[in-house]
């Protein structure tokens, strides 16, 4: 799937192509008070990408010669970094994030975590269930 994800600084670099493995849906879980504040128990279910697709993943992030060539393609302006393929666990929600607090807080649910977006774990949910293709 194309789209924007906002990815952790430090795990990844402007421009670089993210694959979730596993994603995750970082708002799944429970609200309750304790002491009188809301408190919130994360719940996630994780989805995986297939061993067999992990390892087409796994083999297309070793190909520098086309990453180079995307990034040479690119009109817009280039960032100082090498493009790379990135595989590893993202977290989904439907909500924007425009508060650092909130993402610090689910970069904890996931101590690898690589990125945050709006809409795999509602695409890897749909994969998961949909029937294979005859």
């Amino acid at each position: 799937m194309t789209g924007i994800a906002a990815g952790v600084r430090g795990r990844c670099a402007l421009g670089d192509i993210l694959a979730a493995d596993p994603v995750w849906d970082w708002a799944s879980g429970k609200w309750y008070r304790e002491a009188g504040s809301p408190v919130f128990a994360s719940a996630p279910h994780q989805l995986a990408v297939s061993a067999y697709i992990r390892g087409k993943l796994v083999e297309l992030s070793q190909d520098e010669e086309t990453f180079d060539r995307i990034r040479r393609a690119w009109r817009g302006p280039k960032p100082d970094t090498v493009l790379q393929l990135r595989i590893g666990p993202v977290a989904s929600g439907a909500s924007v994030l425009a508060d650092v607090s909130k993402v610090e807080e689910i970069k904890e649910q996931h101590r690898k975590l690589i990125g945050i977006d709006m809409e795999l774990y509602g695409l890897f949910g749909a994969a998961d269930e949909a029937p294979i293709p005859s």
